[in-house]
Formats: structure tokens, C-alpha cells, sequence
């Protein structure tokens, strides 16, 4: 089966590109995304720069602790990690989950970031809200002004750590925005990527040894981040993150029962259905994803698009796999007679 090709003839009455609608190429359709328990959520993938798959991903929900992600940016922003910050007592009265930090205690800024991005302390995350924003109240106006600038249009922030407030809530696809933007920070990164931290002993002697609140960064193969998040409003919430073969995929899911689980359903789906197409592209043609597809199967090196397309093109491996067609890309008739028998050619020959 032929390909396409946008016809520029000589001067005169074939001075304009004339577009030939190619017959169509078969191609399998986009793998069907897996059923999720969560009510939103989102599958990204980052070396392709691509939306794979989202459901209610604009819907507003409470985020729970993954509003500690915007406490840490603003912390590398703003913020000297190390610089010492003596723990308050209304860090330690902060409830919930907490690192067991003690009033009077003083660690370095950076210690308590690593604390609350691994272990989601409640109490490390209020210490430094105090201490880069002077007080709370600043700090989370820091965090709404910040939210502002990056984009995050359905996100609103009441606290630094993440407990329930009416004007406490984000979307899958603004918790995506500011899960790219926190593992631009390699100190950041490589703490949401870390399994365990631990503090010095408390002034009791008592150890404090914690393991991360991301049980996949034990078990899910490439796991390197980011977020956990429940509580009863918001349900489980994770953000979450996996490299394998040179690829990045990013995931959210809001208001689930079993936030492990649902990411693990949607990293393994974008990782097991999608690959990439490499394709040189030119901004002379257009081109369709069937031409893509029928191009790369008949290992055509050049593709040529009249808009510029992703480089390389995100496609299902089914696709790639299963494609049965070939294509042949040819050069451009420059005459009538050129051009007639171009068309001839294409509309007779086949796969």
C-alpha cells in the first residue's frame, strides 16, 4: 500500500501544494487504559512529552500529603538547606503523621525536607513553613503564589502539610505540574527517591529510623518517586514516578482505596502498550499517525509532516508490532505528466 505525498509542480497553475488523500492503512487502535479504583487520575510520559491516558484529571480534590511537594520546591527556592531550624511547639502538635520531632530540637533545613518527603512527617513539614516563610500564614501564601505562576489552575493551598481544609485542594494534571517541576531538583529527587531516613536519636534516646510512606519504591521495578498522600477526605492519593529502558512515566491518582495498586495498573500499562517511533520529520508535508506507523514498519527512515510532530512519535507497541503495510516515499513530480503517473502508481499498487 502506498504512502503520501503533497505535490508541488512547477510555476503557473501548479505553483499550490495539491493534498492526495491516500487510501486508508489499517492500524490497531490505542490499547483500552486498565479500570482504576481511584476517580481521577493521569499517565504521563516524560521523554515524549505526552498525555498517555487521564480521567477527570481537572477535577478539584483534596490532595492530602502531596501538598508536601510544594512545601519542599519553595524550600530549594527560597529557602538555605543548610541552614538550622529549631523545631517549635506548634510543629510538634501539628497530629497526624509525624517524625516524633521535639520542641526545642534543631535540625538542618534540609534534614527535615528529606523527613517529610520520605517519611510525610506533618510536624518536619510545619517546621519549615515556619522557618522559609517567617510564619505559616506567609509561607502559604508563598505556596498559592507559587502554584499561580507554575500553572496549577484547580489548586489551592490552606496549610504546608496536607491535613483536610475546605480550601485545601489540587487536580491530577496540577499535581503532575508540580511533580515535574520538584524532580528538576536533584536534591529533591533523589529523596523521594530514598527507602529510609534516619534522625538522630530523640532526646529520650528513643531511635528514629523511618521507612518511606512509597511502598513501591520497594517493590515496583524502576520505582524513583514521588508522593504519597490519604486522609479521609482525599481518600489515598499518589504521585508517582518509574524509569525503565530510557523512559520516564509519571502518574497521578486521586481518591483511591488502594493507591499502590492503581499505580502499579498504570505505569505497567503505559510501559507494557506504548513504545516510541523514531522518525526524522519535515515541516513540507502532512502526514498522518497511519503514515507513521506504515512508515516505521517498512523501516522507512524519513517521514515528512506538514506540522511539526512529536520526535519520536508515541505510538502502542501493538501497533508497531502488527503493522502490516509498507510505504514508499518518493520524489516530488515536478510536471503534469510527472504527476499523473505518480498518481497512477499510487493508487494501484498495494501491500
Amino acid at each position: 500500500m502506498a504512502g503520501l505525498l503533497l505535490v508541488f509542480a512547477g510555476a503557473g497553475a501548479w505553483a499550490s501544494p495539491l493534498w492526495v488523500e491516500p487510501p486508508p492503512i489499517p492500524w490497531m487502535p490505542t490499547p483500552v487504559p486498565p479500570v482504576l479504583d481511584a476517580e481521577s487520575w493521569l499517565l504521563f510520559d516524560e521523554r515524549n512529552q505526552v498525555v498517555l491516558a487521564e480521567r477527570d484529571a481537572d477535577v478539584r480534590r483534596a490532595m492530602a500529603s502531596t501538598t508536601k511537594l510544594m512545601t519542599a520546591l519553595l524550600a530549594v527556592e527560597i529557602g538555605d538547606l543548610s541552614s538550622p531550624v529549631q523545631v517549635s511547639g506548634e510543629a510538634t502538635a501539628v497530629g497526624e503523621a509525624e517524625v516524633d520531632l521535639v520542641e526545642g530540637e534543631v535540625f538542618l533545613l534540609r534534614t527535615l525536607v528529606r523527613a517529610f518527603l520520605i517519611r510525610s512527617g506533618n510536624d518536619a513539614a510545619l517546621a519549615v513553613a515556619e522557618n522559609v516563610g517567617g510564619s505559616v500564614e506567609e509561607f502559604v501564601a508563598l505556596m498559592n503564589q507559587r502554584a499561580e505562576e507554575l500553572g496549577m489552575e484547580n489548586t489551592s493551598y490552606a496549610n504546608p502539610h496536607g491535613l483536610d481544609h475546605p480550601d485545601q485542594f489540587s487536580s491530577a494534571r496540577d499535581l503532575l505540574i508540580l511533580a515535574r517541576e520538584v524532580l528538576k531538583h536533584p536534591e529533591l529527587a533523589e529523596a523521594v527517591a530514598t527507602r529510609q531516613i534516619s534522625l538522630r536519636e530523640a532526646p529520650s534516646g528513643e531511635e528514629r529510623v523511618f521507612s518511606s510512606t512509597n511502598r513501591l519504591l520497594f517493590e515496583y521495578e524502576g520505582m524513583v518517586g514521588v508522593k504519597t498522600g490519604y486522609t479521609d477526605e482525599a481518600g489515598r492519593v499518589l504521585v508517582g514516578a518509574a524509569e525503565r529502558r530510557g523512559r520516564r512515566l509519571l502518574s497521578v491518582v486521586m481518591k483511591s482505596d488502594d493507591h499502590f495498586a492503581d499505580t502499579q495498573e498504570l505505569l505497567d500499562y503505559g510501559f507494557d502498550f506504548f513504545g516510541s517511533v523514531p522518525a526524522l520529520v519535515s515541516t513540507e508535508l502532512r502526514i498522518s499517525r497511519e503514515q507513521v506507523l506504515a512508515a516505521y514498519a517498512a523501516s522507512t527512515t524519513t517521514i515528512t509532516a506538514a506540522a511539526p510532530l512529536p520526535d519520536p512519535v508515541v505510538v502502542a507497541e501493538a501497533e508497531v508490532v502488527r503493522q502490516p503495510v509498507s510505504v514508499r516515499v518518493g520524489r516530488t513530480p515536478t510536471g503534469l505528466r510527472d504527476l499523473l503517473g505518480w498518481m497512477g502508481r499510487l493508487f494501484s499498487s498495494g501491500s
